[in-house]
């Protein structure tokens, strides 16, 4: 509970024609401000710098310090302490016009005496008052008057026998209506005939206007007179003229005066963040206030600001003015009156905000208060460079901070009492903020909401019709000002030429029944996602964006989209009868929310309420929508996000159907490409197209750009890896020796590294970035990339988690020191654990080894076998052969280094051994059995190398290398066992014999036989191998075995 307490706003200071006055506030017992009691302008007499020392820290509102006296702003019950203090004081009359504020004409002072201004007893004082109630008026004791005071009893004007006597009152600046009462008494010795009336005069326009009399002339008797006025916007005089035929006959009893005080109808309380790049564009809006100025008489208008500048203005703190009238009109100069500078503030702090609205309400009370949030905006979405990367408005340059969503709700929380006390209108002179997501959470704060779907300009709204509207009609209404605003914002912009602005005003009482319109269409979109996915993305396409990615282009790259016109796209696009309805149920409700909405030509869709709905480009449903605004758990709209934004793992053979491209890191291990086989062989088996390989550095530009990516390796060997990562919010947290965490949409999975290697840990994250499809395969080590891969190439597993699209994967080595990763040591840890059971094995047979048996010959027990410190590009090729297998329904083949290869693999298994001796020891070895050789000479005047088998030779002029390369296919059996090389001199070479062998035409081509030698040649001068720029040269007919 808050004790009473006197606070006084300082008010006014006179410069370049310009006095700013503001109002005080008592606050009362619940912090609420009481505006009931008169206020005055006092010139107020120091005798020492100690004593104007108390004056400045009294709270009072100091307009002027001269060498003797302040002139100052106080109330009625100031008086009291003045006086018990000693000070000297003169009453001062301000003209208080709708033009200027106030005179450069007159300044009346009336001396005033302790008696004078103390409530209580009968002698004249300054604004007696008590607080009306409806039309229930109190007497309260009179005005001052002018020299002599009258006392009762003693005659007005001795000696005159006939005329007028005038009394000018000294009224207060917030009054708005007066009550006078006039007592005359007669005299019995007056003569027959003789009468008295009374007159009452306004000052207006510096001239007395009249404003009644009486209607009586009373005779010999005893009577009084009453008469009511409206006080006018001008001098803050009232005059009454008291006329008598024979005033030596008569006396005046009394002469009272009731008033009625009202507060201003309006505060305008803008927090203006210029801390960034608003700069210059904000200290103009301030000029365009000016062009309205305040309006501090009855109906009264207060604007006040708070102001922060970046480094490159003229001053960098933090200043808050009272908006005076610039009589020069819009112009680049602040003539209104700093009321402080509070130093270099945090704008994106809440508790600034907090601090400047606390001050505003009490030092400015109105009966309507209205904040306006002037700055950059973007909805509730993120910021990228702000930790923790959330903002809605005021970004502070200078703290590299902002007022997110949450800390505006708990601002507007603690400045409305926790809405017992809501703003009349909530402003966002801002880019974006017409959201429902802002809406929902300000709603409890205010009546009415303004603001723009789509970014705005620089120069933001047009204060300068919107606040001249506001000061020429002061009784506006909530809704007539929030609606004035948005007519004067889109009009300004269209005499611009430029037509695809926005902005709305929005009833806030109806916001909680929009919402909940939007969680019953979202429930049943929810419900049928998959049976509509096509016709969402239709209507994702069509329907109308606001540029909320900044690249000043508003398309389907945009995640704020109209609800309105959502909704209408719904209805043309979907068939579904609940669903329409639904959507007809948000349309028509937001159209009773929706008060005023302009739009220019080109935003012919915009009602006034954007919604969050995933953009094309970054597909991705962002979780922190879930912790930043309230309208997610309000709904279901979230979980519609997700159905619709994120692809499944069931739409895999759709997604990579075609243009496809393996990614791993160019010095990665040849242990972390040895995945890409897995990938492909179920590729194949889908039917889907055969992926190309690459390393990021001979990945082109095109392919980046617009190629489905199957990305495997982690960020620390893969730059496409940690890219990606970044786009859908993938980290990690290593801590060596300790720990290594993945982290994935508030999901997370921890490694303990003294269980590394018997464990590891992975993640298989599917994404859609720009139009196409990124598949993230990658663990702590080798094992864990190895065994993500091995899980995604299970045939059900596409179908066991088709609704998913990323998973944690788990790998524990059942048979220790084996070093090798099985099926049944694959466990998935997220969103639910479920090992899943081995495929069955595939069958092979000890046919004639010649390529038209392939299918048979490697139809299970095969192992892809490389060298363990072969290049990455050496390992590329076994994903093609992987696939070509997948697509022939073989078993697929397990991957292997020469290191790993356990002997009973390497002694019973069908070998596909890729990469040539020079990188692969078991290539030499088997080269040895078959007869291949090879001779290699870079130091001859002609350098060149050469392969030889079954007779044929194959020789490469290495001045040619690396636009051109040669290769051999071999397939024979050695010891009952399978056995298939492919290796050139380079890793072109290689690649180019895996694309043949990927390739199953040759296969029947040449069916009979069992060796190829191949010429690759760059033909486009690309630096990558297509099966077009490979031609055989020498083919040996016939099995071989040995």
């Amino acid at each position: 509970m808050m004790k009473k307490a006197v606070a006084i706003v300082i008010a006014c200071i006179i410069g370049m024609n310009c006095i700013s006055i503001a109002f005080l506030a008592i606050m009362g017992e619940e912090g609420h401000s009481k505006t009931d009691e008169p206020l005055f302008v006092v010139r107020i007499t120091f005798q020492s710098q100690e004593e104007l020392g108390q004056l400045q820290n009294s709270g009072f509102g100091i307009l002027e310090i001269g060498e003797d006296y302040v002139l100052a702003m106080v109330s009625l019950s100031q008086f009291d302490m003045l006086l018990e203090s000693g000070f000297q004081m003169k009453v001062v009359s301000i003209k208080c016009d709708t033009e200027e504020i106030p005179p450069s004409g007159e300044i009346r002072e009336q001396e005033v005496s302790e008696q004078d201004v103390r409530p209580g007893g009968e002698e004249g004082r300054i604004g007696g008052y008590q607080q009306i109630k409806g039309n229930q008026y109190y007497e309260c004791g009179g005005d001052v008057k002018p020299s002599p005071i009258y006392t009762d009893g003693v005659m007005l004007s001795e000696g005159n026998s006939s005329g007028w006597t005038k009394y000018r009152f000294f009224l207060p600046l917030n009054s708005c209506f007066i009550f006078a009462d006039v007592g005359i008494f007669g005299q019995d010795t007056a003569p027959l005939g003789t009468g008295a009336d009374v007159y009452v005069y306004n000052w207006v326009d510096d001239t007395w206007d009249y404003v009644g009399n009486s209607g009586k002339e009373e005779k010999l008797s005893t009577w009084a007179i009453n008469i009511e006025t409206h006080i006018s916007p001008a001098y803050k005089n009232l005059c009454i003229w008291v006329f008598a035929d024979a005033l030596d006959c008569y006396h005046i009893d009394h002469l009272d005066t009731y008033h009625t005080y009202e507060t201003p109808e309006w505060t305008i309380m803008a927090y203006m963040n210029g801390d960034n790049d608003l700069d210059c564009a904000l200290v103009d809006d301030i000029n365009e206030m000016e062009s309205a100025g305040s309006k501090i008489t009855y109906p009264g208008i207060n604007i006040v600001v708070q102001i922060d500048r970046y480094s490159t203005g003229d001053w960098t703190t933090t200043r808050r003015y009272f908006i005076c009238k610039d009589k020069g009109g819009y112009n680049d100069t602040i003539v209104s009156t700093m009321i402080s500078d509070k130093g270099e503030l945090n704008m994106g702090d809440p508790n600034t905000l907090i601090d400047f609205v606390n001050w505003a309400k009490s030092m400015y009370p109105a009966k309507n208060y209205m904040l306006i949030i002037v700055d950059h905006g973007n909805g509730w979405r993120m910021r990228g460079d702000l930790p923790p990367a959330i903002r809605a408005v005021s970004f502070d340059e200078t703290n590299q901070d902002a007022i997110t969503m949450p800390e505006l709700r708990q601002a507007l929380d603690v400045v409305t009492y926790g809405g017992s006390n809501k703003f009349e209108i909530i402003g966002f002179d801002a880019c974006l903020m017409a959201t429902i997501e802002v809406d929902y959470d300000i709603c409890p704060y205010g009546d009415y909401r303004v603001a723009s779907e789509e970014t705005e300009p620089f120069d933001g709204w047009d204060y300068e019709a919107s606040m001249g509207a506001l000061v020429a009609n002061p009784i506006m209404s909530p809704s007539e000002l929030a609606s004035q605003i948005a007519n004067d914002y889109v009009l300004f912009y269209i005499l611009q030429g430029i037509h695809d602005k926005t902005m709305a005003a929005v009833d806030l009482s109806m916001t909680p029944a929009l919402v909940s319109a939007v969680d019953t269409l979202a429930g049943n979109l929810e419900s049928k996602v998959s049976l509509y996915k096509s016709q969402l993305r239709t209507i994702k396409d069509n329907v109308e964006h606001y540029d909320s990615n900044g690249d000043l282009s508003s398309n389907q790259y945009d995640y704020y989209v109209d609800l309105y016109h959502f909704c209408e796209l719904v209805r043309t696009h979907i068939s579904d009868p609940t669903i329409r309805n639904d959507a007809l149920c948000v349309m028509n409700t937001l159209s009773n929310t929706v008060i005023n909405s302009k739009s220019g030509t080109q935003k012919p869709h915009a009602h006034g309420i954007s919604i969050y709905y995933v953009d094309k480009r970054y597909n991705v449903y962002t979780h922190d929508y879930e912790k930043l605004v309230f309208f997610p758990a309000a709904t279901r709209w979230d979980e519609f996000l997700k159905g619709f934004a994120y692809p499944q793992f069931s739409e895999l053979p759709s997604l990579f159907a075609y243009n496809s491209f393996h990614v791993v890191g160019d010095g990665a291990y040849s242990t972390d490409v040895l995945g890409t086989a897995n990938l492909s062989w179920i590729f194949g088996r889908r039917n889907m197209g055969r992926p190309e390989g690459r390393t990021h550095t001979i990945l082109q530009d095109i392919e980046h750009d617009s190629g489905n990516l199957l990305v495997t390796g982690g960020p620390a060997i893969n730059p496409v890896a940690d890219e990606f990562d970044v786009e859908f919010g993938i980290s990690y947290d290593y801590q060596p020796g300790t720990s290594f965490t993945i982290f994935c949409e508030e999901q997370s999975i921890t490694l303990s590294l003294s269980e590394y290697p018997q464990k590891d840990i992975a993640i298989v994250y599917l994404g859609v970035h720009s139009d196409r499809h990124i598949l993230l395969s990658w663990g702590f080590g080798w094992q864990g990339t190895y065994a993500a891969t091995v899980l995604m190439s299970h045939p059900d597993l596409w179908t066991f988690y088709e609704d998913e699209h990323f998973l944690f994967v788990q790998w524990e080595d059942a048979h220790p020191y084996e070093g090798i990763v099985d099926w049944d040591e694959i466990q998935v840890t997220y969103p639910y654990p479920h090992t899943l059971p081995a495929p069955p094995p595939g069958d092979w047979f000890l046919y004639d080894p010649t390529f038209g048996y392939m299918s048979y010959l490697f139809g299970g027990n095969g192992f892809h076998v490389v060298g363990d410190q072969a290049y990455c590009t050496d390992v590329l090729g076994t994903a093609n052969v992987s696939w070509v297998f997948g697509k022939y329904y073989m078993e697929r083949p397990e991957g292997r280094t020469h290191t790993i290869l356990q002997d009973i693999e390497h002694n019973s298994g069908n070998l596909l051994i890729t990469g040539g001796p020079a990188v692969n020891p078991v290539a030499d070895e088997f080269d040895q059995y078959f007869n291949i050789s090879y001779v290699y000479q870079p130091n001859q005047p002609d350098p060149f190398f050469e392969i030889s088998s079954d007779g044929y030779t194959l020789r490469l002029d290495l001045d040619d290398y690396p636009y051109k390369d040669i290769c051999i296919i071999h397939l024979g059996r050695q010891s009952s066992r399978n056995v298939l090389l492919v290796w050139g001199f380079g890793w072109e070479g290689t690649y180019a014999g895996t694309l043949v062998v990927a390739d199953s035409s040759f296969w029947s081509t040449y069916s009979g036989y069992h060796m190829l030698l191949l010429e690759w040649i760059d033909t486009n001068l690309d630096g990558l191998v297509q099966l077009s720029e490979v031609s055989v040269k020498y083919a040996a007919y016939g099995p071989h075995i040995v």
